[in-house]
């Protein structure tokens, strides 16, 4: 919710920008990030999520800065433990 309290959405795109290209800046919110969706330490900083696959969604840097300090919701980690791994 916003100010207002009004609901806010992040609208992803549909593609993102590849990191690596040399064309893409570090910082550009449409390059594509990978967002750990359970922390690796949690706030006491202590372990807490893992670097498997699992435990990660590709996304853009806008909405993995936004996450960055959000920690996740129950229906996040459900959201992402349903999507079926990459596979190229």
């Amino acid at each position: 919710m916003d100010e207002n309290c009004k609901p806010k959405t992040c609208t992803e795109p549909l593609v993102l920008k590849a990191p690596a290209d040399k064309t893409t800046s570090p910082n550009d919110q449409d390059a594509a990030q990978v967002h750990h969706v359970v922390r690796r330490k949690d706030k006491r900083l202590c372990p807490w999520g893992t670097n498997s696959n699992k435990n990660a969604a590709v996304i853009s840097g806008k909405l993995n800065r936004h996450l960055t300090n959000n920690p996740p919701s129950e229906d996040e980690v459900d959201q992402i433990n349903k999507v079926l791994p990459y596979t190229p």
